[in-house]
């Protein structure tokens, strides 16, 4: 479960992130945010979290606006030391509004809520990959033939075709499509890596993942390393580091 904090007083925040971690261990708190236009970034650059505890009153103005003014379609609990709030934050679809000081007895019912809405919806909406036919296989064992992702509040899939690469920040993965869309994964990339074809991808150092159609030209670089420019997005560089150097110039020539 990926959660996003949002809360500009930082012993509050921390006291927040303790009371959810003591809750749900199994929580990775994946951004702690200050401001409506901070998070605003932080979600242009990396989607959307599992769920977001979001203070109403922020250093820049009031998170209600920034669920007014774009798609936050993740569920949302909201924290504030002001009750004026409360029909305004229900209406933005809150899954629950909990008043300072936040008191881990309360993170542990709003966190209970979220639990029980996140399984009626899988029910609901089961996982796409149990209709899926069997995986292509490889010397290796079975390799994925698409990636189930989020994309608001829907699950779409992304046949591996449409991977340009992987790629990890602040330990979360993500796809990135050729089209330049960009998803978050729940695996780590070591895992995503032997889950896929390695005749189609290439682990070029520790944060890329390459799908070998995805690559326009390459040429040496500094150090023994090696420069791979892409076709999707167009002119993007990903450099293979030296100790990989060798084994790509034999995996691409295959």
């Amino acid at each position: 479960m990926k959660v996003a904090i949002v809360e500009d007083e930082p012993i509050a925040s921390l006291h927040l992130e303790q009371a959810i971690l003591a809750c749900a261990p199994e929580a990775q708190i994946v951004a702690r945010l200050g401001g409506v236009r901070e998070t605003a970034a932080w979600l242009d650059r990396n989607g959307l979290p599992d769920l977001m505890f979001l203070d109403i009153r922020l250093r820049d103005g009031l998170a209600l606006d920034l669920v007014a003014n774009r798609t936050l379609a993740c569920p949302v609990i909201f924290t504030t030391a002001h009750d004026e709030y409360v029909m305004d934050a229900f209406a933005a679809n809150a899954i629950d509004y909990l008043l300072k000081p936040v008191e881990q007895e309360h993170v542990a019912r709003a966190l209970d809520k979220y639990r029980q809405i996140r399984e009626h919806f899988l029910q609901q909406h089961r996982d796409p990959r149990a209709e899926l036919p069997p995986a292509d296989t490889e010397a290796g064992g079975p390799c994925r033939r698409r990636f189930v992702v989020r994309k608001g509040a829907e699950f779409i899939t992304v046949p591996i075709e449409q991977v340009a690469y992987f790629c990890t920040e602040h330990k979360i993965s993500f796809l990135v499509t050729n089209d330049g869309q960009r998803f978050m994964v729940d695996d780590a990339l070591t895992v995503v890596e032997s889950q896929v074809s390695p005749s189609r991808f290439f682990r070029a150092n520790r944060q890329h993942l390459v799908s070998v159609e995805s690559i326009a030209r390459f040429r040496p670089g500094g150090r023994g390393q090696v420069e791979l420019e892409l076709l999707h997005p167009p002119g993007f560089l990903i450099t293979v580091s030296q100790e990989r150097a060798a084994e790509f110039r034999r995996w691409i020539d295959r």
